[in-house]
């Protein structure tokens, strides 16, 4: 019988909710990802499976944007030339950035 591998020392992962980001065009790659990590245990947020027509697109990434454990961008060249992927990006970038300074409480106390 095969042994299995020594995994002790290994970081444990727990499930997660993630948001994706793409362009309609990588629409297939996303479904496809969010569909492996369903599989692995995690809960993928992607626009063409929550939104509906008439809904705020809008409200709905920034609430999931802020609530994901992790952010994926499914990168190509279609979702590098639509404008909202570098909002995306850096408001991604910016939430992981260590020691970053809170500036709603910055502005709120200039006032």
């Amino acid at each position: 019988m095969p042994q299995r591998p020594d995994r002790s020392g290994e970081r444990e992962y727990t499930d997660a909710d993630i948001f994706i980001s793409y362009a309609d065009t990588d629409r297939d790659w996303a479904f496809w990802i969010g569909h492996e990590l369903e599989a692995l245990g995690h809960t993928p947020h992607i626009h063409g499976w929550e939104i509906r027509g008439g809904d705020d697109i809008i409200t709905w990434m920034e609430a999931r944007h802020s609530k994901a454990d992790r952010i994926l961008c499914v990168i190509s060249g279609a979702y590098l030339d639509r404008p909202y992927s570098s909002l995306e990006r850096r408001a991604t970038l910016w939430a992981a950035a260590p020691g970053r300074p809170d500036l709603h409480s910055q502005f709120h106390r200039e006032l």
